[in-house]
């Protein structure tokens, strides 16, 4: 970065030493005044320490950090005045008579990278006419959430290949931890959407699990370190929100470090010292406190036209090709997850992987089935997860259980709320 024009000078003096660094630079008008851009430093504020840039000590390259100039008051939408990178700044620059917002940041955020740790700062500042304005400091501020997954030994030794952490942190952001990646996620911290939720997915002693684990009060300046083990201690009653797949109960703890680096590992809920499965039982923290009562519980609702009682076998033989078969589920606490489990003795792996599917399958976050739900015609994905109702359609699934002879299909759908409340009905379907 250029040298920083020394704030002693006098205004003649930073003119004529600007005329020599910049070509380009004019004398301002009555109506103008002049911004030492030369005099801008920038100090970064990491997770766990403030290193200052103009001492020679910072860890973090600022040198293509991102530069706007915008006049003020700057509004959402705004575009800046003026854009430059950093190292490659003019020392002065002419700007009208007013007030002006000076934004940096380390890039353009996105939803979700690796080892992209995002700073950003500003600094409000005034131009008078014909006087110098030296800007000074501003300080960038770690202002994304960092993720950082773990499994613990024991645990790695019942793990299968298949094992994975999907991090989804407000809709959009979404990275994927196998048990050997060792680098750390940064998602963008969207204001007022403050959602992070780590699914576990895979087989644990050959036994397929799916768990979905939200997390509260996330905000910018978070680091999260997600630790997955074996919990000890005796088999978890039938309400736990924990995992007991082949005798192996999965416990979660997380490690929070904020901005000023201050560490706080919080373990599961289900646990305290008291008792292996915390006060009274084990519970989502999402659950309400009051489940009975209606009015915190919500409702969740499946229903379809054409299979109206779900403990009654329909007689699908001969099923006309094209005719709608549909289940509307809605929920009053909005859907988060509809998962679908096939029974059948006809729709065998091999049928169904010629289909691109499984026989069991999240609709919302199995995002590799995403292309074969969509060309079955299956909501998935954001059309699931938030969504008040959808409709679940497997009209263009109907032609497949005829033609490998006379079976019962049993159709297991489970629909998860965003507070954690399950609902469960089967459609059974004869060919």
């Amino acid at each position: 970065m250029k040298t920083k024009i020394a704030t002693i000078l006098s205004a003649s003096v930073l003119m004529l030493g600007a005329v020599a660094c910049s070509e380009q630079w004019n004398p301002p008008t009555e109506q103008e005044g002049t911004l030492s851009l030369g005099s801008l430093e920038l100090s970064v504020k990491e997770e766990t320490k403030v290193i200052n840039n103009a001492a020679g000590r910072a860890a973090v390259d600022v040198s293509q950090f991102l530069v706007n100039i915008y006049e003020a008051p700057k509004t959402e939408g705004d575009a800046p005045k003026y854009s430059y990178v950093y190292a490659s700044m003019p020392e002065v620059l002419a700007l009208p008579v007013g007030k002006y917002t000076v934004e940096v940041e380390s890039h353009h955020i996105e939803k979700a990278a690796w080892e992209a740790p995002y700073y950003c700062g500003s600094l409000d500042f005034e131009i008078e006419a014909n006087k110098i304005k030296d800007l000074g400091t501003v300080e960038c501020k770690f202002a994304s959430i960092k993720v950082t997954v773990a499994f613990a030994d024991d645990l790695r030794k019942v793990l299968g290949d298949d094992v994975k952490v999907t991090i989804v942190c407000n809709d959009l952001g979404r990275l994927e931890y196998t048990p050997d990646e060792t680098r750390a996620g940064y998602f963008e911290a969207v204001n007022n959407s403050p959602t992070l939720i780590a699914k576990f997915t895979g087989t644990i002693n050959g036994n397929y699990t799916s768990v979905d684990t939200p997390f509260k009060d996330v905000e910018a300046g978070q680091w999260r370190i997600i630790t997955y083990k074996i919990k000890n201690g005796p088999e978890p009653p039938e309400q736990t929100g924990g995992v007991n797949p082949g005798g192996v109960n999965l416990d979660i703890s997380v490690g929070e470090v904020d901005v000023d680096g201050n560490v706080n590992i919080t373990e599961d809920p289900s646990n305290t010292e008291d008792s292996p499965w915390g006060p009274e039982e084990p519970k989502d923290p999402n659950i309400p406190d009051n489940p009975d009562d209606p009015k915190d519980e919500g409702k969740i609702e499946l229903k379809s036209e054409q299979f109206p009682e779900f403990d009654k076998v329909y007689d699908v033989a001969g099923w006309e090709a094209g005719a709608p078969a549909v289940v509307l589920i809605s929920a009053d606490n909005l859907i988060a997850d509809v998962k679908v489990k096939i029974e059948s003795e006809t729709l065998t792996a091999e049928v169904l992987e010629g289909v691109g599917l499984v026989s069991e399958f999240s609709l919302a976050n199995d995002s590799e089935l995403f292309p074969a739900f969509e060309g079955l015609g299956f909501p998935y994905g954001e059309g699931v997860n938030k969504q008040a109702s959808i409709e679940f359609k497997i009209t263009d699934f109907m032609g497949l259980l005829g033609i490998y002879g006379s079976a019962l299909h049993k159709f297991h759908i489970t629909v998860t709320d965003m507070k954690g409340n399950v609902k469960s009905e089967t459609l059974q379907l004869q060919s």
